[in-house]
C-alpha cells in the first residue's frame, strides 16, 4: 500500500492510502511523506490496516484526483465536512464543491472561471460549485452557506 495523503482531524495526521486505509499510527505532526493534506471534520479509525471513515469517503479519491488534475501537486488543501467538499487554494481563495458529484466535471470548470474573474476586476473571496448548471463567484463578506470549515 502506498501513501496518499494525510487526513487530518483535531490536529492529529492520519497517514492513509488511496482506498483510506490507515498506514500507521496517528501522529500529532506529518510525517515524512510528502504527499496532500485533507482536513476532516469528523474521523472514526479501527486501527493501522483499517479503513477509516469519514465524511464524503465514498468521493475521497475521485476529489483528490480531480483537484490534483487541475490544480497541481501543490499549493491547496481539501476539507470534508458533512456540509460538503471545500478546497483552499494558498491564497486563501476557496472552491465550494458541493457533495462532491461531479467533481471531475466541476473543477474543468475552474481554470475559465478563475480567468473570468480577474478579467471582471472585481474582489471575490470563493468559486461555488456546489450545483454545475449554476456556477457563481462569492463576495467577500457574502457568506457561504452550506460548507463551513473556515
Amino acid at each position: 500500500r502506498q501513501p496518499y495523503c494525510y487526513l487530518v482531524f483535531n490536529g492529529r495526521y492520519y497517514l492513509v492510502d488511496k482506498e483510506a486505509v490507515l498506514l500507521e499510527d496517528a501522529r500529532s505532526e506529518p510525517g515524512k511523506h510528502d504527499v496532500a493534506k485533507v482536513k476532516v471534520f469528523s474521523l472514526k479509525s479501527n486501527g493501522v490496516g483499517k479503513v477509516v471513515a469519514f465524511p464524503y469517503m465514498n468521493r475521497f479519491a475521485e476529489v483528490c484526483e480531480a483537484v490534483r488534475g487541475r490544480l497541481g501537486e501543490r499549493g491547496w488543501q481539501i476539507y470534508m465536512t458533512g456540509d460538503g467538499v471545500k478546497v483552499f487554494l494558498g491564497s486563501g481563495f476557496f472552491i465550494l464543491l458541493g457533495d462532491g458529484d461531479e467533481v471531475e466535471r466541476k473543477m474543468t470548470l475552474v481554470p475559465a472561471l478563475l480567468k473570468s474573474m480577474v478579467k471582471s476586476g472585481e474582489k471575490f473571496v470563493g468559486l461555488n460549485l456546489r450545483f454545475l448548471d449554476s456556477p457563481s463567484f462569492i463576495r467577500k463578506g457574502a457568506g457561504e452557506k452550506g460548507v463551513s470549515g473556515t
